[in-house]
């Protein structure tokens, strides 16, 4: 089974995005910088009461001290809308630096064989075995293999001219993984 598409730079960055929301390690550092920004956003809320307390700061100044700290952990919370647009922004930097980057988008095929998953595009053609596979995902709109390494190759539902299709390809990467020695679903 093949599909041809182009990669673009949306597509690229809401791949990447999906890897980062789901791959463990990042989840992982996602609630370690939330659990930091919840003992600092405590601490300094302890630190104004105890002020207000023994200092008699007015009103006023605590309310705007108190905003100004919802502000900052507001905008510090790790989010997935900005996890995507840091990876559209980094993605969009290493384009307008790095030819290699830049070389990263536009045509490539992709091909499901009994020995492994084909990537063909300008600059590359290589052939991964499918026990290298560590985890899949599947989404609405995405189907995820993710290799050793951790390096994702993420399938978007766009790229096919049917949904039909789309699932017939997951379906069938799925079968060729479990039948390689892969892991279908999350990495154990």
């Amino acid at each position: 089974m093949r599909i041809e598409f182009d990669l673009t730079e949306h597509t690229a960055a809401e791949g990447t995005t999906l890897f980062i929301q789901t791959e463990p390690a990042f989840a992982q550092a996602r609630r370690s910088t939330r659990g930091a920004l919840i003992l600092c956003a405590v601490a300094a809320l302890g630190g104004l009461g105890g002020t207000w307390y023994f200092e008699g700061v007015s009103d006023t100044a605590g309310l705007f001290a108190a905003g100004g700290l919802g502000l900052l952990f507001t905008s510090l919370w790790p989010t997935t809308s900005k996890a995507r647009q840091s990876a559209l922004t980094a993605l969009r930097s290493r384009i307008a630096t790095d030819p290699a980057y830049a070389r990263a988008l536009g045509r490539r095929v992709f091909e499901l064989r009994p020995e492994g998953f084909r990537v063909e595009a300008d600059h590359i053609h290589a052939e991964l075995p499918w026990n290298a596979v560590v985890r899949t995902l599947r989404t609405p709109d995405w189907f995820l293999m993710v290799f050793v390494g951790p390096s994702p190759v993420p399938v978007a539902r766009e790229s096919f001219p049917s949904d039909r299709e789309f699932d017939e390809f997951a379906d069938e990467a799925e079968r060729l993984i479990r039948a390689g020695g892969g892991t279908v679903g999350p990495s154990a």
